[in-house]
């Protein structure tokens, strides 16, 4: 699980998050509880790239689970 929060004075709207420990040749579904559906990426692209996080509301927070070969 991913959690993210924006404080109220912070004027950036995303973050990319760099996750560890993957296995870089699955793929993972991620989902956001606050939107609909989900998304696919390879463990290589969350470990290498990362996983940008857009959070609208100051202050707000985002929830992201991820799970490995879904869907």
């Amino acid at each position: 699980m991913i959690q993210v929060f924006r404080r109220a004075k912070c004027e950036g709207a995303s973050i990319t998050v760099h996750l560890r420990g993957l296995d870089s040749a699955a793929d993972y579904e991620l989902t956001n509880f606050d939107l609909a559906g989900t998304t696919r990426v390879s463990g290589r692209e969350l470990m290498e790239k990362g996983a940008v996080i857009e959070i609208a509301a100051k202050p707000g927070a985002a929830v992201i689970t991820y799970k490995k070969g879904a869907l």
